[in-house]
């Protein structure tokens, strides 16, 4: 299993990342996690994104899922019936699109027209041709979010945890894990709301210490904090990167797997 980091930046845009977006890919299966602004462009450097397997979005702040109208944009208005790419959205997700299409004074339907968009049930499992099965988790955020395993052929598993507030429920989904994907939106605890909705760098790392993944991978940070970010995790016990776009990581399973940082283009 390979993932390709697209984006990483959070909701505030700069010049050097996309918001989020990551790529997994197992054989022929390609899964994009989140599809924020300015990933769909970046991502037509490493596939073609009408070919996308499947899309998975973790909740509906505009910087996990708005570039869908970017993809929507590249499909044909008509005639193409088969290999369309499959968006899963949760929980209430249908309706956000639907305003979105008035919003943007497009015909109704504009999205169904192209993509086969679901909600899904974050009870239950989705697998994606025999490569790939997505599992859920409740995050702590301002609105309904989850948290995303991924588990591959090989026994390799990911845990991507969106965004989030810091809670014991992530260290457990990323026990063992040979990847936890973690965000760290904060510079300090007291930027946030009092119901926590965001991870400094320091508890992302925490997570990835204290859950034992065998590799951890900083996302959703201020891209002008980079440097700190990579200070500290320099410093973690385990074995945390920091995303940069286009940075690839081969993943294996086991205590004898773990990850492989490949060439950022």
């Amino acid at each position: 299993m390979r993932l390709t980091v697209i984006g990483c930046g959070t909701a505030a845009t700069n010049p050097v990342t996309p918001a989020s977006g990551l790529l997994l890919t197992s054989g022929a299966t390609e899964l994009l996690l989140d599809c924020g602004p300015g990933v769909i462009s970046r991502l037509g450097t490493h596939v073609n994104p009408t070919r996308l397997s499947a899309i998975v979005v973790s909740h509906l702040h505009f910087d996990h899922y708005l570039d869908l109208v970017a993809l929507r944009y590249l499909l044909p208005w008509r005639g193409r019936r088969s290999n369309r790419p499959i968006v899963y959205l949760p929980p209430g997700g249908l309706a956000h699109l639907v305003a979105l299409e008035v919003a943007m004074s497009e015909r109704a339907g504009f999205f169904a027209a192209a993509l086969d968009v679901v909600e899904y049930d974050p009870d239950q499992s989705i697998h994606l041709h025999d490569e790939l099965a997505v599992s859920f988790s409740p995050s702590q955020h301002y609105v309904p979010s989850w948290s995303v395993a991924i588990e591959g052929p090989r026994g390799e598993r990911v845990v991507y945890t969106g965004d989030t507030g810091p809670t014991e429920a992530l260290v457990d989904l990323s026990r063992g894990a040979d990847l936890a994907i973690v965000e760290a939106s904060l510079a300090a605890a007291d930027e946030d709301d009092p119901v926590r909705g965001h991870l400094t760098v320091d508890e992302a790392i925490g997570i990835v210490e204290r859950s034992g993944a065998r590799g951890g991978l900083i996302v959703h940070y201020p891209w002008e904090r980079r440097a700190q970010i990579a200070a500290r995790a320099a410093r973690a016990r385990a074995l945390v990167r920091v995303a940069v776009p286009d940075l690839v990581i081969d993943i294996a399973s086991g205590t004898a797997g773990g990850v492989t940082l490949g060439a950022a283009g």
